[in-house]
């Protein structure tokens, strides 16, 4: 065979290659496969890019050369979608999608990372030291940090900006967080920021009321369980219907009751306070014998 032959053969063979190739007749691994071909949007991937960086998130839109991830419900602190160039990825790997109840986690978790460190920015704002000044504190003089404490600042505002009539309690707190995030409202948002301290305040006026009850009723002058039971008594029997306080009282006897066992609670400890400090006062030196004369 001479050199033209085996010139004519290579041009023949390549030509042929090139068939195949555009007719897609060659083995899947002799083709370039095309890592994005499969997914579809609403799909969770982790993506790594030439700079090295990672990222995970849902396929929110895709395009032959964009595509961008919602990123919202990831480990990041991240908010909202971003928008990456194709050919800045050099791999995709397609994971298992999140649930909807653990989105909602996800999303509050993230929320309230967000919120303990937009505290901390502005609680730190102070020690950024300016070149001018040297008065400010060092690390050693700042006093340790207390345990955090469910303190109500303001329980009027709380209960009249979510009054327990109209419905804001345990049941609405279960039902916004039932929603997804975009559906709740920023009234909702800041019932569920603040509904620790919400309870609290809801805890306190009741117990200021039930306080005052027992006030206007006091088991001195004969309010109690005989007293409930002559009221109730008189109505079954007699068809008497109770009026004015008996009313009053018979209306809110679980409320009483409730406030006596409360107001009892504190006097035992009140009198066992009062006790272990008399027996820990140090005693009185007792006076010394008179002298007797010479």
């Amino acid at each position: 065979m001479n050199i033209l032959q085996v010139i004519k053969n290579t041009v023949i063979a390549s030509v042929f290659l090139v068939i195949l190739l555009s007719a897609g007749l060659l083995p899947a691994e002799e083709q370039s496969v095309d890592p994005f071909s499969e997914l579809n949007r609403g799909d969770r991937i982790r993506i790594t890019l030439k700079d090295g960086q990672t990222l995970t998130g849902e396929i929110k839109f895709m395009s032959d050369k964009k595509l961008i991830l919602s990123v919202t419900y990831e480990e990041t602190l991240l908010k909202g979608s971003i928008g990456i160039i194709k050919d800045q990825i050099i791999t995709v790997e397609k994971l298992d999608p999140i649930s909807q109840s653990e989105k909602r986690d996800r999303f509050y978790e993230k929320h309230l990372e967000l919120d303990r460190l937009q505290q901390k920015a502005e609680t730190d704002k102070w020690k950024i030291r300016d070149t001018s000044d040297d008065f400010l504190p060092t690390e050693t003089t700042e006093p340790e940090t207390q345990p955090e404490e469910t303190v109500v600042l303001d329980p009027d505002r709380l209960l009249n900006n979510f009054p327990p009539d109209e419905g804001w309690g345990e049941r609405k707190y279960q039902a916004i967080r039932q929603k997804q995030p975009w559906q709740i409202s920023t009234r909702e948002s800041e019932f569920l920021k603040s509904y620790e301290q919400w309870k609290t305040a809801k805890s306190l006026k009741e117990k200021e009321a039930r306080q005052k009850l027992l006030e206007k009723f006091p088991p001195s002058d004969g309010w109690g369980e005989e007293k409930y039971k002559e009221i109730t008594t008189r109505f079954i029997r007699v068809g008497v219907n109770p009026h004015g306080p008996d009313k009053e009282f018979a209306d809110n006897f679980e409320d009483w009751k409730k406030a006596l066992r409360e107001h009892e609670a504190e006097e035992k400890i009140r009198k066992e306070k009062e006790a272990a400090a008399a027996k820990s006062a140090p005693e009185e030196n007792p006076p010394s014998p008179p002298m007797e004369k010479e």
